[in-house]
C-alpha cells in the first residue's frame, strides 16, 4: 500500500511539472492561465513532501514506536493530516498570488513553510540513519543477518534524502532572500542567476523524485526493517 501511494504521489508531481514545463515553461508564453499555471507548478510540493514524510514515518513506526501508536500512523491518517493542509495552503497562496498580487505575503509564508518542512526532514532523516545505524551495526550479528544489504540500502537512501533536502532548503532560503524574493522590486533577474538558480533547483527536485521512485520500488522496505527489528 506505501509503494502505491509514494507511486502515485510522485507520478502526480512528475505529471504536474511536465506539464507545466513542455506547455508553457516558466509561463513565458502565457499559454496557460495565470491560476492554472500556478497550481500546477505548486501542487507538486505537496506531493514530493508528503512522500518523504510518509516514507519516514514508515520506517520510524516499524523501528521505535509501540502497537497504539502504530495504529493511528496509517497511510490515511497522513495523507489527511500531512497533506492536505499544506495543499490547502498552496491552493490559497496560488489564488492570492494570481487575483491579488499585493497579498505576497501569503506566497511568502508558502515558501516558508516549504523550506522549513524541508530543513526539517532532513534532519529527521540524519537521524533516522544514525538510529539504523546504532540499531543494525556490525556488532549487532543477529540484526545484521536479519537486515543484509536491505539495511545498508536504507542508510544509505536516508543520507541521500537528508543531503538533497538540505541543499534544497539552502536554495529556497535564497530564493526568499535575493531577486528571486516575492518582495524584490527588480523586474528583471539577470540571465545567468536565473539559468543556474532555477537549473540547480530542478535538478535537485529531479533527484529528490529519483530517490522517492527507488524508495517506492524497492520491494519489502517496511517488512525488511520490521525483520531486522526482530532480530535485534
Amino acid at each position: 500500500m506505501v509503494s502505491l501511494v509514494l507511486l502515485a504521489l510522485g507520478t502526480v508531481y512528475g505529471t504536474a511539472r511536465g506539464i507545466s514545463l513542455c506547455i508553457d515553461a516558466y509561463s513565458h508564453k502565457k499559454a496557460l492561465p495565470a491560476f492554472v499555471e500556478n497550481l500546477l507548478w505548486g501542487i507538486a510540493q505537496p506531493c514530493l513532501v508528503t512522500g518523504y514524510t510518509l516514507f519516514f514515518i514508515v520506517v520510524r513506526n516499524a523501528l521505535t514506536l509501540k502497537g497504539r501508536f502504530q495504529a493511528w500512523f496509517t497511510t490515511r491518517n497522513i495523507l489527511l493530516v500531512g497533506s492536505l493542509p499544506y495543499l490547502g495552503i498552496v491552493i490559497i497562496s496560488e489564488l492570492l498570488v494570481t487575483f491579488a498580487p499585493s497579498h505576497a505575503i501569503v506566497s511568502f509564508v508558502c515558501q516558508l513553510i516549504y523550506t522549513v518542512i524541508n530543513f526539517a526532514l532532513s534532519l529527521f532523516y540524519f537521524t533516522l540513519a544514525r538510529q539504523l545505524n546504532f540499531k543494525f551495526g556490525t556488532n549487532n550479528r543477529a540484526a545484521q543477518r536479519a537486515s543484509g544489504r536491505r539495511m545498508v540500502f536504507f542508510r544509505c537512501a536516508c543520507v541521500a534524502v537528508a543531503a538533497g533536502g538540505l541543499a534544497l532548503s539552502a536554495a529556497q532560503v535564497y530564493a526568499m532572500s535575493g531577486e528571486f524574493s516575492v518582495f524584490s522590486r527588480a523586474r528583471f533577474v539577470a540571465a545567468w542567476p536565473w539559468f543556474g538558480f532555477n537549473t540547480a533547483v530542478r535538478v535537485l527536485e529531479l533527484y529528490l523524485s529519483v530517490v522517492l521512485l527507488v524508495l517506492a520500488s524497492y520491494q519489502g522496505n517496511r517488512s525488511a526493517v520490521e525483520e531486522a527489528r526482530e532480530g535485534n
